[in-house]
């Protein structure tokens, strides 16, 4: 049985994370921002708030510590410089007195693709980033991960940057869910851009298996993070209607995003020889049962 802490447990990424840790046998200590339901219990950590004293009653040890906590990744937040910047410091901050006054054997920081910036293209862990074309959000995470590198605050730090990590959740905003809500209801759908911009979808057990993988392995370093099959936002748009059998209308808009990034998933894939195991299909299938028992 190993021992895993996860900060931001209430995430997509932290409840998968916490439910395949317990079926593998491992404990897990869960770190909320804030409590998901009344009947849950757990630690609750207000990052800007960075009151540290729930730390005294960790474990003594945890095989790894997944960071998947942040305040600022909402779109009208990304580019908010202060609000970033004291996010990244404070967990920062966590993540140092946590190794110091603990035996932690691993740092993950799941990171974004919204860390090489606004450009065009495929990209890989090495590519030299122009910061003036990376939000408030962008920056503020590679710092993090570049302050805890040069400090060596543990022997093995890693960060896995994905491109979109989709499953079934009850958050708003969630663009993808949005879609094949109002797909099985017939809704007529209106995006405000073209949709043309390459986007990846990987399912979020996926997700959780590359993690869990990188756990069990000597890892550290960046590894990008993404699906086999990337397309275009419309294309994954109309494969739902198609998966769903809609009879629901889209509109798309005439404003096209900045960002057109492209992932290089090599170093991940000949570091682990992982292969996606949920496709696109079963991944949408799979949110629309559970909408519909939702209903």
């Amino acid at each position: 049985m190993d021992k895993i802490l996860i900060l931001g447990a209430s995430s997509l990424i932290g409840k998968a994370l916490t439910d395949k840790g317990i079926q593998l046998g491992h404990l897990c200590t869960c770190v909320y921002h804030r409590l998901p339901d009344k009947s849950k219990n757990g630690i609750v950590w207000d990052i800007l708030d960075n009151n540290l004293r729930w730390i005294d009653n960790l474990e003594d040890e945890y095989k790894s510590l997944i960071v998947l906590s942040w305040v600022g990744n909402k779109k009208d937040e990304r580019d908010n410089k202060e609000l970033n910047m004291k996010c990244a410091y404070n967990i920062y901050l966590c993540i140092k007195k946590i190794c110091d006054s603990r035996k932690i054997h691993q740092v993950i920081l799941c990171g974004s693709q919204a860390e090489y910036g606004n450009i065009s293209g495929k990209v890989n862990e090495d590519y030299r980033i122009d910061e003036r074309k990376v939000s408030a959000y962008g920056i503020a995470k590679r710092h993090l991960f570049d302050k805890l590198n040069k400090e060596q605050v543990c022997e093995k730090i890693l960060e896995l940057r994905f491109h979109s990590v989709y499953g079934y959740a009850k958050y708003k905003n969630q663009m993808l869910v949005n879609v094949i809500e109002k797909a099985l209801n017939g809704e007529d759908i209106f995006f405000s851009t073209d949709c043309r911009q390459h986007f990846n979808y990987l399912y979020v057990d996926d997700a959780v298996d590359i993690i869990y993988e990188m756990i069990d392995g000597n890892f550290k370093g960046i590894f990008n993070v993404a699906a086999d099959k990337t397309a275009r936002l419309y294309e994954y748009i109309e494969d739902i209607l198609r998966i769903l059998k809609s009879d629901s209308s889209v509109e798309y808009g005439n404003i096209s995003e900045k960002s057109d990034i492209i992932l290089d998933t090599s170093k991940l894939k000949n570091s682990l020889m992982w292969e996606q195991k949920i496709s696109f299909e079963a991944g949408v299938k799979n949110i629309a049962n559970k909408i519909r028992e939702a209903m």
